[in-house]
């Protein structure tokens, strides 16, 4: 029999458990129970295994995949991710890319991700790992018109609060004005309308390869103003400088009142671009951190001696990633360092290429460990301009003096080496020159930081401000 069965379990509740796969009981996983017995089993559980992490074991049919979902309550207004908790980072990464692909094949605007429905959702989904989507008799002639009678009894409180949300948003904008993005992603371009109350999508459209479409975007971003207002509009910012271009040639023309920025996140990952490709010190010490964590998450034996080892990996179109990759070595460097004095001295057995002998002679370089940790303290405070414009709301009264103390970072380096960074030091004032405006100054100004200064001056450029 031990052929045909190797399950040994006992007691009623454990048999339930076991024919559901519940994976708490001191059990493992059957691989022999048919998909309807596992299905009615899990039924039968009571409420309080509902919270359990139930892995359901994959067969050959399509509604028997393994996921498992660890659903976590939301406080209310708090926004928070979607984990599933015993899936594999390969199940989390092909999730994702299906999910932008979705959202990019149907023109659905990128900030429906942050939304708390969105998240509701997906919670949802993971509690049902056997879904499938209804067909589209059933969307509707069954599900749209349950909504529309929910809908009519409950008085549409869903609509009512979508309504809401929308027109408190634009009555802010009397208020406190609203800030235009342009986006360009892929070959589509999306317009939405910021302000401290929330964001709205205004428009898409699309940029074809092949076709000039600055005008029709000038067009789009005109009506767009005319809409809400053209007192009510602050700024304009875009993310391509083609578009840029053109929409401050319309600004300057029929809305001089309106400035317009490129997107500072965009410059300030420029700025690390052209830091990697002019500052050949700054290269190489970057290309000595790829080529650790390519040959390191390769090699089977230092994986066995460091299960645990999460390094970083860049991503090419965003260059802060670089210096997220480099810290993530930084972190790890006295296991590092361990890890090789071992090899080198006590095991025998390991075999070392060419490749290898070079990583090792990396870590246990002096200049290495030196040159990176002061490159990443120079760096911390473009990051952390970086950081501030990606992840908070309006930054226009802190971006001035974000901006500055990145300045006097690398002032401070540069006064202790100036060959090393005189060309960092330049490329960043083209920078600052080009992402502050006067409107940055006089916000800046604002900021309690400055205006109770003793020692504050009112130079020329904050007197025009």
């Amino acid at each position: 029999m031990h052929l045909l069965w190797t399950c040994f379990f006992r007691g009623i509740p454990r048999i339930v458990a076991h024919l559901a796969g519940a994976t708490n009981h001191g059990i493992d996983i059957c691989f022999e129970v048919p998909a309807q017995i596992r299905k009615e089993a899990y039924s039968k559980l009571d409420n309080r295994r509902k919270k359990a992490k139930i892995a359901i074991s994959s067969s050959d049919l399509q509604d028997s995949q393994v996921i498992s979902a660890s659903p976590q309550k939301l406080s209310d207004g708090t926004h928070q991710n979607v984990e599933f908790s015993n899936a594999d980072e390969t199940d989390k990464n092909e999730v994702d890319e299906k999910l932008i692909k979705f959202i990019i094949s149907n023109n659905i605007p990128f900030d429906v991700i942050a939304t708390q429905s969105f998240t509701d959702l997906m919670r949802s989904a993971s509690k049902c790992p056997d879904y499938r989507p209804p067909g589209p008799l059933t969307v509707f002639t069954k599900i749209i018109a349950n909504i529309e009678m929910e809908s009519k009894v409950c008085s549409g409180i869903q609509t009512n609060e979508v309504l809401t949300y929308i027109d408190n948003v634009k009555g802010s904008w009397a208020t406190t004005g609203c800030t235009l993005r342009l986006e360009k992603l892929c070959n589509f371009v999306y317009v939405t309308a910021y302000s401290p109350e929330g964001s709205l999508f205004m428009n898409c459209c699309g940029n074809s390869l092949h076709m000039e479409t600055d005008f029709d975007i000038t067009r789009i971003v005109c009506s767009i103003i005319e809409d809400i207002g053209v007192d009510q509009v602050v700024q304009l910012i875009t993310n391509d400088a083609s578009i840029s271009h053109s929409a401050g040639e319309m600004l300057t023309i029929k809305y001089p009142k309106i400035f317009g920025t490129q997107c500072v996140a965009q410059r300030i990952h420029g700025f690390l671009k052209d830091v990697y490709h002019k500052v050949e010190w700054v290269q190489l010490l970057i290309q000595k951190s790829e080529l650790i964590i390519g040959h390191l998450n390769e090699d089977a034996t230092i994986l066995q001696l460091m299960p645990r080892l999460k390094f970083k990996r860049p991503c090419k179109s965003k260059f802060a990633s670089y210096y997220q990759m480099l810290q993530s070595i930084f972190d790890e460097q006295l296991l590092l360092q361990q890890v090789v004095y071992f090899l080198d001295s006590f095991h025998l057995n390991y075999k070392k290429d060419a490749v290898t002998q070079k990583i090792f002679d990396i870590i246990q370089s002096a200049e290495f460990w030196s040159e990176g940790q002061e490159l990443l303290e120079t760096m911390k405070s473009v990051i952390r301009v970086l950081c501030l414009v990606e992840c908070y709301g309006s930054t226009s009264g802190y971006l001035y003096e974000a901006m500055e103390m990145a300045k006097e970072a690398i002032k401070a380096q540069f006064i202790k080496n100036q060959n090393k960074y005189a060309e960092i030091l330049d490329l960043f004032t083209s920078l600052s020159n080009n992402i502050i405006h006067p409107m940055h100054l006089a916000a800046a100004f604002l900021n309690p930081v400055y205006m109770n200064s003793k020692n504050l001056k009112l130079i020329l450029k904050w007197r025009e401000a």
